[in-house]
């Protein structure tokens, strides 16, 4: 017997709606997953009052290292912080 299978591969990216940057091991950085490669990246975060925490233009970096809570040596409070993303996939999303 033969059969044909498509196989489709599809880049989806999901960014957490929390983290807990407590240093226990676990959750401890905002990353973003599922994403490989982009072209015009940027990933920045915001406080509440708008100001920038954290911001990258690597993929790797935002996947793989990603936030971790604190800005110049001094862990931030716990809180509500705004993330965005941009960029294009390399199917052109």
């Amino acid at each position: 017997a033969q059969a044909m299978v498509l196989v489709q591969v599809e880049e989806v990216a999901f960014v957490p709606n929390l983290f807990t940057p407590n240093g226990d091991g676990k959750n401890d950085a905002l990353l973003i997953y599922g994403l490989t490669q982009a072209s015009q990246f940027q990933f920045r975060i915001y406080n509440r009052e708008g100001s920038v925490v954290f911001e990258t233009n690597d993929v790797a970096s935002a996947t793989g290292r990603g936030w971790n809570g604190f800005v110049n040596g001094t862990r931030q409070p716990s809180g509500v912080y705004y993330w965005k993303v941009e960029g294009q996939t390399i199917t052109g999303t």
